[in-house]
């Protein structure tokens, strides 16, 4: 009889869980790095750009303000960094040839150690010191049903190249 009680409890559940959205075809490339221009209290800074592509229109996602990057170093997921959250659309939310929407996270180049924060951030410098990064979107509405991406990875080496890019003269 108990078993009964809880029916219309599993039922709204189940539901709720059936309508997340998944993006399973995410994928990560090219890698860039570029200056970022200052904005209101944040200064000019030096960001890796990730390309990210999908065929999933972003902005179709109920309470698309509330979709963020979750990104950290891949070989220490549990670390506290603030590499980057912010998902931006360069192209106009429209789709390629090929059907995929294009969205770009940017990535702090560089980020001080904070140890007395709650909890601690870990400093980084990707320029002298390339990871690799983990990247996958999370999000949704509190109230609607949530979004979550498949991971994909920013290689160590496609950093490094991507600085390596930006430290040669043009020419």
């Amino acid at each position: 009889m108990p078993l009964l009680a809880l029916a219309p409890l599993l039922a709204v559940l189940t539901s709720l869980t059936a309508c997340a959205t998944s993006i399973s075809d995410l994928s990560a490339g090219p890698v860039r790095v570029r200056t970022e221009p200052a904005l209101q209290h944040r200064p000019e800074r030096l960001v890796v750009a990730v390309t990210l592509k999908t065929s999933r229109d972003l902005n179709t996602v109920q309470e698309p303000e509330l979709l963020h990057a979750e990104t950290f170093f891949c070989d220490r997921p549990r670390d506290f960094v603030l590499l980057g959250r912010e998902i931006s659309s360069p192209t106009n939310d429209r789709p390629d040839a090929s059907g995929l929407y294009t969205y770009v996270v940017l990535l702090n180049a560089s980020r001080t150690a904070s140890p007395s924060s709650n909890p601690p951030q870990i400093g980084f410098d990707l320029a002298a010191h390339p990871r690799s990064v983990c990247i996958r979107l999370k999000g949704g509405g509190y109230f609607a049903p949530g979004v979550s991406s498949n991971m994909v990875t920013v290689s160590e080496t496609d950093i490094r190249e991507a600085f390596e890019r930006y430290r040669k003269p043009d020419g």
